[in-house]
């Protein structure tokens, strides 16, 4: 072997240690030791002869300097002497994100594009974001004898790496993987936000490295045939070297939107019910079309308000109406007398329009949220029930139970001990989990709403409430109608933001 297929040889193990080492560098979440050497790969380009002495140039100094912790000196040490080489082994250098241990209720979770959300199931132990290969393709497939050599100087070998490499520096910093590998690290190498756990980042060499076994690892050729559509991932073949005795070629493949996630069980049911698109039939909606087969129907109350336009309300008769029509009732102390409250003179407006500036704060505050939540029809006793009439009065309170029962939702606004407060004071964040909530479709035909709603307790005999949340819950008549369902307690916790806590009663 000559001297320079020698330093040829030496260059192009150069190639392969330095993709291991620049790749480690952008992308591992471990930080090498402090002892760690530093590798440098200086290079004096040649730009313009010198205005003062044209025999002289000017240059540019590449300098290349990265850590190198050596973890990866026995994986590329077969790559030596490629010269001389039977065959030359494909070097694939996987970039992987190691999954850290589920909890009993957890589960990995892809987040795609469109904001849709899946399952990773089985969970992999390791998922590959980008695999980083050198491919040698000698000059005549099976042969790398005397008769195939190219005529290549060392030195050229070596000027045309510099710019490879300069290529390779840019693409660790632009493709996908480079945003993520920099939170990890931000945060000690832990979770990307709450649910994000203890994810991290390291190196394989595919087919070298035996410590990671291949089947704990979710790679592009080994992805279930129900996920190929949704990880998608793009690949760069970067321009070859030649050797003397063939050509390296340099390309990248990655995952184009590497989102995972640690999330419950129940946070991404939930967020299936809101993205199983048109052919989906939520529960709400199969209720009502099994509703509309009943031949005895649930009545509606007598009237709703219908808060389509929440600054301009009105009370309507529900005689014409669906009888499966979503409605909320508000469950709330009056605690003084309510002079606007619907009568028999004033019904006839009212069912034109509700003036809402003298309306009492509770019923603005319920018939605010009914707009906000996507319901178009609210009950509330004082104008859904005509007050000096006995005959409407004795009527409409005998079905109390069963307005609340069928309610889609019952407003419990028992943190105000009269009916002039409202209920949607300022507090502070809640500390509970949330659990998405999809509300009805809007009445004006735009899209449903998405919220959450807060379980605090449950069971059929009792519920017992935040002090801080429903303070004067002591003084409510909840339990006056026993009325059973859902029900909700709602406090302001932000300016334009509310908390919806649901107490579900079995």
């Amino acid at each position: 072997m000559s001297n320079d297929t020698q330093r040829a040889d030496q260059i192009a193990h150069r190639l392969y240690s330095k993709l291991a080492i620049v790749v480690n560098h952008a992308r591992a979440t471990i930080e090498p030791p402090p002892t760690a050497k530093v590798d440098k790969w200086v290079r004096n380009l040649p730009l313009l002869p010198s205005a003062t002495s044209p025999q002289c140039a000017l240059f540019l100094q590449f300098n290349l300097e990265t850590p190198d912790p050596e973890i990866f000196k026995e994986h590329t040490r077969i790559y030596r002497s490629i010269s001389s080489a039977s065959t030359v082994p494909l070097f694939q250098l996987q970039v992987l994100l190691c999954v850290p241990e589920l909890a009993s209720n957890q589960v990995l979770v892809y987040s795609a594009p469109d904001s849709s959300r899946v399952c990773i199931d089985p969970t992999p132990r390791y998922i590959v974001l980008e695999s980083w290969s050198i491919e040698f393709t000698p000059n005549h497939a099976g042969s790398q004898g005397s008769d195939d050599r190219v005529d290549v100087a060392p030195s050229t070998i070596y000027k045309h790496g510099i710019p490879l490499f300069r290529t390779i520096f840019t693409l660790l910093h632009v493709l996908p993987a480079w945003k993520l590998a920099r939170r990890l690290r931000g945060r000690g190498g832990g979770g990307v936000g709450r649910r994000n756990g203890n994810f991290s980042i390291q190196l394989r060499v595919d087919s070298v490295d035996g410590s990671i076994r291949p089947e704990d690892i979710l790679s592009f050729d080994n992805t279930p045939a129900s996920l190929r559509s949704v990880l998608q991932h793009e690949s760069h073949v970067l321009p070859p070297i030649t050797h003397p005795m063939g050509e390296l070629q340099v390309s990248a493949t990655y995952l184009t939107h590497p989102t995972f996630q640690l999330d419950t069980r129940e946070s991404l049911l939930s967020s299936r019910f809101l993205s199983e698109g048109p052919d989906f039939t939520p529960t709400l909606v199969k209720n009502h079309e099994r509703c509309r087969s009943l031949e005895d129907r649930i009545p509606l109350p007598t009237r709703l308000i219908d808060c389509s336009d929440p600054l301009c309300p009105r009370i309507i008769e529900t005689k014409d109406l669906n009888t499966c029509d979503p409605y909320i009732a508000l469950s709330y102390v009056w605690g003084e007398a309510q002079p606007h409250r619907t009568t028999t003179d004033n019904l006839p407006s009212y069912m034109k329009s509700l003036d809402i500036a003298l309306l009492p704060q509770t019923v603005r505050d319920a018939i605010r949220i009914t707009h906000t939540l996507g319901v178009q029809y609210l009950w509330i006793d004082s104008l859904c029930i005509i007050q000096d009439s006995r005959e409407d009065k004795h009527r409409e309170l005998t079905k109390m139970r069963d307005v609340y029962l069928h309610a889609w939702l019952t407003i419990d606004a028992g943190n105000a001990n009269r009916v002039s407060q409202g209920f949607l004071h300022d507090g502070q964040p809640l500390s509970e989990s949330g659990i998405p909530l999809l509300c009805p479709p809007r009445a004006d035909g735009g899209s449903p709403q998405v919220g959450s709603f807060y379980i605090l307790r449950h069971g059929p005999e009792h519920y017992d409430p935040d002090p801080d949340i429903c303070p004067h819950q002591d003084e409510h008549r909840l339990s006056d109608y026993g009325h059973t369902g859902k029900r909700a307690c709602i406090r302001k916790t932000s300016p334009g933001e509310f908390a919806l806590m649901c107490i579900i009663e079995q």
